[in-house]
């Protein structure tokens, strides 16, 4: 990932910068050069969308809620019972089968399906924000190495400045306090470019962590260019199709189904009877049937407490919808106004970014040809090196700013 930059002739490294270099390549040396696979965005994402702990939590309660679907579609299973009396006939046996109201099994089963819904929103936003943290992580690893290589340019240029100076001072045309002045401007890029240089190791362990890599090591280097990001209009979806508000929605169904199901569940269901006896050691009498019905009276509990319960989660649930509706419009307004910002403060960085540069350039030549001090070189490369961290700032900022939107817009919030 390149970035322009003022051009640089070769030249013999000084003692200082020698030894920054030899501490940065230390650093990056951590691992072997040919096992640092590249890694672009897209595939960072992916990564994360694999192996993301978020992500896979979600993964297993969708699984968990789709299993308690079908456990709650099963019929309830019979009862075989087996007796020995003394009294004639002897040996009885009897199977038992506990019997649902339609009107009860209906609710149970389309609250679990609700449940299941709410599931999979929730894994949708899981998966929403594994990414708008991937991007996050990537932009900031690419702009770190952005800076570590632009510093290190500056630290090459400061090099060959305080060559000229040298030169200049040999032949009478500047002073040792030039040589002094691009002497301590040399020593100063050197340490920001070992500065630089760790933070971009920094930056790549953070993402490797995101990706669920093992950081240990550096195993991968970011490849995209650090440009910002587009700035086209893109109608967000509409309020009860965003993750969050359809997640809510679909918890107030399955708390309402529940609340049906316990009030129909009131009224005990029977259960039916059916079994053979027999066995008298006096008169061989044969295998006589039995029948009958069990009925559960409702005397201790009548279900009170379990309609009372599901009532109040029908209640949080609605209050929580409507929380989820307000805040998503609100979160959605405030990343639009900071996308669109961000976006705005990153092209004029651009611009004065360019415009630093070419007065750097021009400067550099001016000295070389003794129409310019060094003081003033110094102070445009100054200029430049603000100018240059101010648009690499910005646009992380903006790429952050655009992954918020991202995620309010599918999600319902701006931060995850």
């Amino acid at each position: 990932m390149t970035l322009s930059a003022s051009p640089t002739v070769a030249e013999p490294p000084t003692a200082r910068r020698l030894a920054a270099l030899l501490a940065a390549g230390m650093l990056l040396g951590a691992a072997p050069l040919l096992a640092q696979r590249p890694v672009s965005m897209e595939e960072a994402v992916t990564a994360t969308l694999e192996r993301g702990t978020g992500v896979a939590l979600a993964v297993a309660d969708y699984a968990l809620a789709a299993a308690e679907v079908a456990g709650a579609r099963a019929f309830p299973n019979p009862i075989l019972s087996a007796d020995y009396t003394e009294d004639v006939p002897q040996r009885h046996g009897e199977i038992e089968q506990p019997l649902e109201y339609p009107w009860v099994r209906g609710p149970r089963i389309r609250a679990a399906e609700a449940a299941a819904r709410a599931s999979a929103r929730v894994l949708d936003t899981e998966r929403a924000r594994a990414r708008r943290e991937a991007v996050v992580a990537y932009v900031e690893a690419a702009a770190a190495r952005t800076l570590s290589e632009l510093s290190a340019v500056d630290a090459a240029a400061g090099d060959q400045l305080l060559e000229f100076a040298l030169q200049r001072r040999d032949a009478g045309d500047a002073s040792d306090l030039d040589v002094a002045l691009a002497e301590m401007a040399a020593a100063r890029a050197a340490g920001e470019a070992l500065g630089d240089s760790i933070a971009a190791v920094d930056a790549v362990l953070r993402l490797q962590i995101v990706m669920a890599e093992p950081a240990d090591r550096i195993a991968i280097v970011p490849v995209d260019t650090l440009v910002l990001p587009v700035s086209a209009f893109r109608p967000p979806p509409d309020t009860e199709e965003r993750a969050v508000v359809a997640a809510s929605e679909a918890r107030l169904d399955s708390s309402q189904e529940a609340l049906r199901e316990a009030s129909r569940a009131r009224l005990p269901a029977p259960a039916v009877r059916a079994g053979l006896e027999g066995h008298d050691p006096a008169e061989d009498t044969g295998l006589l049937s039995t029948a009958g019905v069990s009925l559960e009276i409702p005397i201790f509990d009548r279900g009170g407490a379990a309609v009372a319960t599901a009532r109040a989660e029908v209640t949080r649930s609605r209050a929580e919808l409507e929380a989820a509706r307000r805040e998503s419009d609100a979160a959605l307004l405030l990343a639009t106004r900071a996308r669109d910002g961000a976006i705005a403060r990153a092209e004029e960085a651009a611009r004065v970014r360019r415009s630093a540069l070419r007065v750097t350039e021009m400067t550099a030549i001016g000295y070389r040809e003794g129409e310019i001090s060094i003081p003033d070189v110094l102070e445009a490369r100054r200029e430049a090196r603000e100018a240059m961290r101010a648009w690499v700032g910005a646009a992380v900022d903006a790429w952050t700013a655009t992954a918020d939107w991202d995620l309010a817009a599918a999600v319902g919030s701006s931060s995850p």
